[in-house]
């Protein structure tokens, strides 16, 4: 029994730091495109276009406006090839603080409307 109660507080530990370790933020793993992103834009940019634009010449890839997301998070569309082709578009997309404050990879989910 004395035994028991001496290894419950170290198992406790390992316990709580797994689930401590569970709720960390991750990165999302980015997989072959289109790749989904979101980004802050640096400067205020009205048009679409130009944000589209803007992004496309910092990914090195054709990019393809989706959606405003407020005022100055905008989602995007990168279309890359594999994961090693979106992960370095994305890379030069995040490097670009000139124009974009920041960028991250959209892990939102979506709700699928069912195809009847």
């Amino acid at each position: 029994m004395f035994a028991l109660q001496r290894s419950a507080p170290p198992a406790l530990a390992v316990l709580a730091a797994l689930a401590l370790g569970g709720c960390a933020a991750a990165e999302p793993v980015i997989g072959p495109g289109p790749l989904r992103v979101l980004v802050r834009t640096a400067q205020p940019l009205a048009e679409p276009a130009a944000i589209a634009a803007a992004a496309q010449d910092a990914a090195g890839k054709p990019v393809r406006y989706v959606a405003a997301s407020g005022d100055a998070w905008h989602a995007l569309s990168i279309d890359c090839g594999d994961a090693a082709d979106c992960s370095a578009a994305f890379e030069r997309l995040r490097a670009d603080r000139r124009r974009f404050s920041a960028a991250q990879v959209d892990a939102r989910k979506r709700i699928v409307a069912p195809q009847y």
